[in-house]
């Protein structure tokens, strides 16, 4: 059975400094790992987990998501269609598919 030695600290130096005492009395630094743990119960504050509802960092992410599938899309429509161009004779008609499609 895995020995486990958990502790509680008021600020990360506490915690660094303990992880440093450990170290130098035997344990291997690959096993000394430090992590917060929020309070009670701010981990289930909304549906999907989380304190927060969005990630601050994520940005407009949304919007680059939509434009970046748009603007793929676009282009191999457009591409598709004069592919189709070269196969068929109706040159007008699959252009248009292709830009409606």
């Amino acid at each position: 059975m895995s020995l486990i030695v958990a502790a509680r600290f008021e600020g990360f130096e506490a915690a660094k400094a303990a992880a440093s005492r450990l170290a130098t009395s035997g344990f291997p630094d690959w096993d000394i790992h430090t992590f917060y743990v929020n309070p009670a119960g701010e981990h289930g504050r909304f549906p999907y987990g989380g304190d927060r509802r969005s990630d601050p960092d994520a940005g407009r992410a949304d919007m680059g998501a939509y434009l970046g599938a748009g603007g793929v899309g676009a282009v191999f429509a457009v591409f598709g269609g004069f592919v189709a161009a070269e196969l068929s004779d109706s040159t007008a008609a699959i252009l248009a598919a292709a830009g409606v499609g």
